[in-house]
């Protein structure tokens, strides 16, 4: 950048971009870079060679970068080329897609207004499936490419010149460029050439950016396939777990069912026995006391020998007298309840253990 807004551009640029030398006499050296800053050239005059370079001289007075409503895009376009210029002058004239990448993704401005403002003064309409940084960010990428296409050739042709070099000096190199700045018909072609290579160029950085984004896409699809099929196997192994903690505590249950079943029967078999050894006692008490009671009437109905007849009961003695009661009915009678209590009783404990059986064999199955 010259003094009052004027700006100054290496030889190989200025004459890639078919800027005017003018006639402001020796080069201008930089103290800081190597540039070989010759003439100071208007902001408005940069602008129009770049889009006319790219798209036409036709379109590049419709675009009327004079107009100072059109500030921002011409600082817009001097902005590229002093990107371009720099990068290629600071050895990266052997990655020029990468370079045009960088400076496309750079160049767009962030604020959505900002935008919105440079499409307007370049003319653009952007659709409404799209949004202006894209086409800001493809508008600089083929004015980046375009650029690179036309000042690299130049710019490597003229790889002896120096700071000591003048402007005419290089602008005699110019004619052993790979690519001339298309002044001639049979230019047109190497320049063309040019940009196809450049082009081509970010065609292959873009596939490899593809290829990797692809591989890292895979990579994630990948690792996620794996996390997935470590979860499953994880829920798996959880649900067999469970199944045998159910199958364990069903079994569980089941021989607690069994033993709580054995001691019911035990307990019942138990209780069996010693209603029997009571019923066993009761009968013989009971035999034991039919002896006696059969004993005692038998002594009693015994005739006693040589006594005196007693006489015969009267007739009110005859009404009044009782029956006696018969020993051996009472016995029966006894006897029979008791019998009938053990049956009842073992009834009972039979269908305890029919049904605790039952129980045992449905939780079983």
């Amino acid at each position: 950048m010259g003094d009052g807004g004027t700006l100054t551009f290496h030889a190989a640029t200025r004459l890639a971009l078919d800027l005017p030398s003018g006639n402001a006499g020796p080069s201008i050296r930089s103290c800081t870079t190597s540039r070989v800053l010759p003439n100071s050239i208007e902001p408005v005059e940069v602008a129009t060679a770049v889009w006319r370079m790219a798209y036409g001289n036709d379109d590049a007075i419709e675009r009327r970068f004079d107009d100072p409503a059109r500030r921002e895009a011409v600082a817009f376009l001097v902005e590229l080329v002093q990107k371009v210029e720099g990068r290629l002058l600071e050895g990266w004239t052997d990655h020029p897609g990468i370079l045009v990448q960088q400076i496309a993704d750079a160049a767009v401005p962030s604020h959505p207004a900002d935008r919105a403002q440079l499409c307007e003064q370049f003319g653009m309409v952007v659709p409404a499936n799209r949004i202006a940084g894209e086409r800001l960010f493809a508008l600089a990428h083929e004015l980046c490419a375009s650029i690179t296409a036309n000042v690299l050739p130049i710019l490597r042709a003229s790889r002896p010149l120096t700071r000591a070099e003048t402007f005419g000096r290089a602008r005699e190199l110019k004619t052993r460029a790979f690519v001339p700045t298309g002044r001639a018909g049979e230019s047109r072609e190497a320049r063309e050439a040019a940009r196809m290579a450049v082009e081509w160029e970010v065609a292959r950085l873009a596939a490899e950016r593809e290829g990797a984004r692809v591989a890292a896409e895979q990579e994630a699809a990948r690792m996620a396939a794996e996390l997935e099929a470590e979860l499953e196997a994880a829920e798996a192994a959880a649900a067999q777990e469970a199944a045998r903690a159910e199958a364990a505590r069903i079994a569980a249950e089941h021989e607690a069912a069994r033993v709580a079943t054995e001691r019911e029967v035990a307990r019942v078999a138990a209780e069996a026995a010693r209603v029997a050894e009571e019923l066993e006692r009761a009968r013989v008490a009971v035999d034991e006391l039919e002896a006696m009671e059969t004993a005692r009437f038998a002594a009693e109905a015994a005739p006693v020998p040589d006594e005196p007849e007693a006489p015969g009961p009267t007739a009110t003695e005859v009404r009044t007298s009782r029956v006696a009661p018969d020993p051996t009915r009472s016995t029966r009678a006894a006897r029979g309840d008791a019998e009938s209590k053990a049956i009842a009783f073992l009834s009972a404990g039979a269908v305890v253990l029919f049904g605790l059986s039952r129980r045992a064999k449905r939780r079983a199955s």
